[in-house]
């Protein structure tokens, strides 16, 4: 768990330093940068020759729809969104994780859905002023979309590490490599390559601060925790990021406008419920 506390914390600052500092640039583009920086920080430890090829090519496949398509598809969010209210989007990827799990381990246990179904409504409590869903459908579903494919990519990985003896270390720079590489198509089909040379200083400052930390090392981090952690804990856990985000937003980046004593309340009540969930489900025997 320590692992998926310590990046839901980074990755609360994210949604505001892509807004602030990325909309003007290509999202494919962006979303490309990004994870060739991250298969950089990964690549000195690829060790394909421990790794059997059709290991790679699942971790390769795996890396190009959690990563590829879900950064895609959440970039382009922010031409509709702001960031508060991709935030508090995201609330539904703990019971798309869960749902994914069960379809592909041919099973269906209720009782995680109770602490899953929690944490959605600890997360709507944090984030009820944000879900103005019909104001910005495309957005609402460029974010679910996104968030489908993060959940499957994570639960992908979790079964097939589970299966191996490769370290994730070994092998994550392959995961990077699919998801450049089907980001690397979008861009040639949108022609925004070009876009390279307009890139500012603090544009590309933040992109490596993006591309290192919060893609590189932090899904790193995210993966390796959800493949050691109880499958609904590690579900619940993709919200733990959405009371952190919407302080971050409130306090730090202004753009969450509404500071009353109410909405303060909210953000407490919605933490500690959250809280609660991952405390009743760690009790339970595992399902997995």
């Amino acid at each position: 768990m320590i692992y998926l506390i310590a990046v839901s914390l980074i990755w609360s600052f994210s949604f505001g330093l892509i807004k602030t500092n990325m909309s003007s640039l290509d999202p494919a583009l962006v979303a490309f940068l990004r994870l060739v920086l991250s298969a950089a920080v990964f690549l000195p430890f690829l060790r394909l020759k421990k790794t059997a090829p059709q290991v790679s090519l699942k971790v390769f496949l795996i890396g190009a729809l959690q990563f590829g398509l879900m950064y895609i598809a959440y970039i382009y969010s922010f031409q509709y969104l702001k960031a508060y209210q991709i935030a508090a989007m995201t609330i539904f990827t703990p019971l798309y994780v869960e749902i994914i799990n069960d379809f592909i381990n041919r099973r269906f246990a209720p009782r995680p859905y109770l602490f899953v179904i929690m944490a959605v409504f600890a997360s709507a409590l944090v984030t009820w002023e944000s879900l103005s869903v019909f104001e910005a459908q495309k957005g609402f579903f460029l974010v679910q979309l996104s968030n489908i494919c993060f959940a499957g990519g994570q639960v992908l990985y979790r079964k097939l590490l589970k299966s191996t003896e490769v370290k994730d270390r070994e092998i994550f720079a392959a995961a990077y490599g699919g998801a450049a590489a089907i980001t690397f198509t979008a861009v040639l089909l949108r022609g925004s390559l070009p876009q390279v040379a307009q890139i500012s200083v603090s544009q590309w400052a933040a992109l490596l601060y993006l591309g290192v930390i919060a893609s590189g090392l932090c899904f790193f981090l995210w993966n390796k925790g959800v493949r050691i952690a109880n499958i609904t804990n590690a579900a619940i856990s993709n919200n733990l990021k959405m009371p952190l985000a919407v302080a971050v937003s409130l306090f730090f980046f202004g753009e969450y406008k509404t500071e009353s004593a109410e909405s303060i309340v909210r953000l407490g009540l919605g933490t500690a419920l959250l809280a609660a969930s991952l405390i009743l489900n760690s009790r339970q025997k595992p399902a997995d």
